[in-house]
């Protein structure tokens, strides 16, 4: 019976017990053991960056067993293949060309560093400039027509793409343009590439 009168008497103060405990609860600290770990306190924060896996799917650095075959065409067509070793050119109904050639360690080191910059595994395999909602666009013809494949560890991804729109270009676009180039660039130098004779044919 007291202790009924005494509840009784003092429930005006429930709502402010309330309030003191959440307060209690809030300053509990993050403690290793609520990550999944043991012993010390660890910020939310780091503790939620940890398991956040990189954007691009590829590691920082690249596996044994990478490499890459690119094409690019714009009358005629050029095949580099850096598991093989080659460069083949297919000029009309001219017997292809193939001859040895091979990128070195710095340069697809390069290329492996440019695939990780652009999240190249994010590309869909056939790309395509996102038009504009007016609908207009520059176009250029001919125009290179190129498809690159890279295979890293058990990951391999394509991408095919005419780089025909100059204009609007936004920044995915840009970024796989440089990429594109900057292999071109690097095979068409090539000494073994440079010494093949020209191949006596132009676009109409």
């Amino acid at each position: 019976m007291r202790a009924h009168l005494l509840d009784s008497k003092l429930w005006y103060l429930a709502p402010l017990i309330g309030i003191i405990l959440a307060a209690c609860q809030a300053r509990i600290p993050f403690t290793a053991t609520q990550a999944g770990g043991a012993g010390q306190d660890v910020a939310p924060s780091q503790a939620a960056t940890a398991t956040v896996l990189p954007a691009t799917g590829l590691a920082d650095q690249p596996a044994a067993n990478f490499g890459f075959t690119f094409e690019y065409s714009v009358c005629y067509q050029e095949v580099f293949d850096s598991f093989e070793q080659t460069f083949r050119r297919e000029v009309g109904t001219d017997p292809a060309v193939v001859i040895p050639a091979a990128l070195s360690d710095e340069q697809m080191r390069m290329v492996y560093e440019k695939l990780v910059e652009i999240d190249f595994l994010s590309y869909p395999p056939e790309y395509r400039v996102p038009t504009p909602e007016s609908g207009t666009v520059v176009e250029v013809m001919p125009a290179y027509r190129y498809r690159l494949t890279v295979r890293n560890g058990d990951v391999m991804h394509s991408v095919d793409w005419e780089d025909n729109i100059v204009d609007p270009i936004n920044p995915e676009t840009w970024r796989l343009r440089e990429l594109f180039m900057l292999i071109r660039g690097m095979v068409r130098a090539l000494p073994a590439v440079e010494e093949l004779p020209a191949a006596g044919i132009g676009c109409v």
